[in-house]
């Protein structure tokens, strides 16, 4: 518009009370241009995008959503929906004795004991060792001496020898 109100001398008003649209006077006619992130529904603002949350309309501007899912959950976009995870590396809980666990359609799945039933699980060295205390290493037999833990591995102690015959025996 020239700056009598005119469009190119032609009283002629280009406003369209639109305020997502740039309105102006182009050789003689009104022209209308949409302006980008403009609304004036949240309808205008969805980006179809599940994870980012749903947009809002907030004064003719578009404003992004957030994140639907809790802190503990992850977003999985192609079903539109929050699950306890997307990959194993979401469910380990940082414990090497419980074993590794696994995700399973969107959900941690526990795994067994990471040792066998004849070891026992050093979770401080992450590693199945044959014991921890004595009382792991204790045969029930009386007679062949008491067994004791050294160094997580169980050596026997023979009872009713000497130091000298100790010596000899081995």
């Amino acid at each position: 518009m020239d700056i009598e109100g005119t469009c190119q001398n032609v009283p002629i008003d280009c406003d369209d009370m639109d305020p997502c649209t740039l309105d102006a006077c182009v050789a003689g006619a009104c022209a209308y241009e949409h302006t980008s992130g403009c609304c004036s529904a949240d309808a205008d603002c969805n980006d179809e995008l599940y994870c980012n949350g749903p947009e809002s309309c907030v004064d003719s501007q578009c404003e992004t959503g957030s994140n639907p899912c809790a802190a503990d959950e992850q977003c999985d976009e192609g079903a539109d929906e929050c699950v306890e995870c997307l990959a194993s590396a979401h469910c380990d809980d940082g414990q090497y004795c419980n074993g590794r666990e696994t995700c399973l359609d969107g959900q941690c799945q526990a795994a067994a004991n990471a040792c066998p039933a004849d070891k026992e699980c050093d979770e401080a060295a992450d590693e199945c060792v044959a014991c921890l205390t004595n009382e792991r290493c204790d045969d029930g037999v009386y007679c062949n001496g008491m067994e004791t833990c050294v160094n997580r591995a169980c050596l026997p102690v023979l009872r009713g020898l000497s130091a000298r015959n100790k010596a000899r025996s081995a």
